[in-house]
This record gives C-alpha cells, structure tokens and sequence, in this order.
C-alpha cells in the first residue's frame, strides 16, 4: 500500500509540476500581451484550469495525507505534507485573490504578482518532486 502511494504521490506531483512550470513560463507572461478581450480569456483560463488542476490537486492532498498518517514518524513523509500543504495556502490566499482582481480588469501590476507569487508554487513543487524521488 505504501508503495503504491510513493508512486502515486511521484505521478501526481510530476504532472502538477509540469503543469507549474508551463504556467510559470508560458501561460501567466503571455496574460499581460492580451489586450482585447483580455476578461474573456481570463474568465476561460480561470475556469479551463479549475476543470484540470483542481482534482488533480485534491487527489495530490490525498495521497500526501494517507501517506501521512501511515508514516507520521517519517521525517521525508511530514516534509512531503508541509510541503503540500503551504502549496494549497500559497494558491488559496495568495494567487486565487490575485486572479479574482484580474477578473474585473487587466491590470499590469497584478499580472506581475502573479508571476513572482507563483515562484513559491513552483520551487515548493520542485521540492516536493526532489523529496518524492528521495522517498524511494
């Protein structure tokens, strides 16, 4: 069982850390070049990338938590769930607000904490995915 949840665990993370970077490098930059329409694409984004990351980051929540509290004692284990749970407190308190005042307006300030805010998401997926291959 806890096998098939490090593997888990290493699947799940990897797709979200891909998913990251190309937020990161491509999807975030690329927001401040749209000026027409700019609430439309927005409001798609937001909802399209709901659609995907969302379970994926539930299930993500899940498998941590399990192995976690089969193997609290595991140092690398809790460090997975800390890890895990400052992504979901950087997403809800810092980029989801951030998102909700792009939704009214295109606005180059927010855009820019956008992308220097989700450095956080980024290194912390980054990490997570090191301790991941670590825990094996």
């Amino acid at each position: 069982m806890t096998l098939y949840l490090l593997i888990s665990n290493l699947v799940v993370n990897s797709i979200l850390l891909g998913i990251i970077l190309m937020t990161q490098f491509v999807n975030y930059p690329l927001l401040d070049s749209y000026n027409e329409n700019f609430h439309t694409i927005h409001q798609n984004y937001m909802k399209r990338m709901g659609y995907l990351v969302g379970p994926i980051m539930v299930l993500e929540f899940l498998i941590i938590s399990f192995l976690f509290l089969s193997n609290f004692e595991n140092k690398l284990t809790a460090a997975m769930f800390i890890t895990t749970c400052l992504i979901w407190i950087s997403t809800f308190l810092i980029q989801v607000p951030v998102h909700k005042g792009l939704t009214n307006r295109k606005e180059k300030k927010l855009i820019q904490k956008l992308i220097n805010t989700n450095w956080i998401r980024t290194i912390l997926w980054s990490v997570k995915l090191v301790l991941s291959l670590i825990s094996f």
